[in-house]
């Protein structure tokens, strides 16, 4: 194991290197049930790759299943990771900076996003958590799979946010989703979706849209490419988030770690909302939050990242 904390630049979004301390501290930390389920694999998948291990798990769970507006779950699975991968390998989408980039290596995020694009439908399929580390998984990756679930009465925007949020892969995987996601809506804005599809999901799509427009996704009616625009938070409710997540870094950033942990501190402090930082508070804005409910109403158990 080694640690590399002193990798930044000169905006002031800090990359971390964590190859094994934290991502072992968060799996010690972290108990989940040992409760197998009564599902076999038709093959010993043992000796294969992780990230091919997770396509032959989801071969064996998804097949037949659709989980998702009644598409093929393990085509989803498949697209999604693949996604996710690609997403990964560009680092920093749309050219924006992390408020902190917690990464292992290159290995590992691609690694980590093929997994859990593949396995990310594994308990909605019956699965278990010990039953993917049975299957051989790594338990961080399943840790990762826990986080991403979809809590009773949440909404599917709260979903993605925790998962930016609590960061790793699930970052990637969110974005994957919501690529899927927007494939989705161009199909039902060109007017190709059935309407017994419409009328069956509807709650569903409505959901879908109200994540895309969030995150400035959501696709036009005419299927051009054309999308929203998202109103940003005005400067001084900007620089008021700013100032009350300088104060609890932890409860945005929860990884962030060592020499350079309070870092992220000085940009927010200049009224600066990085990567994360910026859809979170917009996220709570729009839930009628205020910037002094952080640390109070808005705590860590908020995002839901638990053990």
């Amino acid at each position: 194991m080694s640690i590399h904390d002193e990798i930044g630049d000169l905006s002031g979004s800090q990359i971390h290197f964590w190859p094994g301390q934290r991502t072992e501290e968060i799996t010690e930390a972290s108990k989940f049930s040992t409760k197998r389920s009564k599902l076999t694999l038709d093959r010993d998948v043992s000796d294969l790759l992780p990230e091919v291990r997770a396509a032959e798990i989801a071969r064996n769970l998804y097949e037949g299943k659709r989980f998702e507006f009644n598409t093929a779950s393990y085509s989803t699975a498949g697209i999604r990771a693949r996604t996710a991968a690609a997403l990964c390998a560009a680092r920093q989408p749309e050219g924006k900076n992390d408020l902190v980039g917690l990464t292992g290596q290159s290995h590992y995020l691609a690694q980590w996003a093929l997994e859990l694009g593949y396995l990310s439908h594994a308990f909605d399929a019956g699965a278990t958590a010990a039953d993917l580390v049975a299957w051989g998984v790594d338990e961080f990756v399943v840790i990762q799979l826990i986080w991403w679930q979809r809590r009773e009465g949440e909404s599917l925007l709260q979903q993605h946010i925790r998962a930016i949020r609590n960061g790793w892969g699930l970052a990637w995987l969110s974005a994957a989703a919501r690529d899927s996601y927007g494939n989705l809506i161009r199909t039902i804005n060109r007017g190709q979706a059935p309407d017994w599809f419409l009328e069956s999901l509807k709650v569903q799509i409505e959901e879908v849209r109200e994540l895309l427009t969030f995150f400035g996704e959501l696709n036009l009616p005419g299927g051009n490419g054309e999308t929203n625009d998202v109103t940003p938070l005005t400067s001084e409710e900007t620089a008021k988030w700013a100032e009350a997540f300088a104060k609890h870094v932890h409860v945005v950033a929860p990884d962030a770690r060592g020499r350079w942990g309070s870092l992220p501190a000085v940009s927010l402090g200049r009224g600066e909302l990085r990567g994360v930082a910026e859809p979170i508070a917009r996220y709570l804005e729009q839930q009628g939050f205020k910037p002094e409910d952080v640390g109070t109403k808005v705590t860590e158990a908020f995002f839901g990242r638990v053990s």
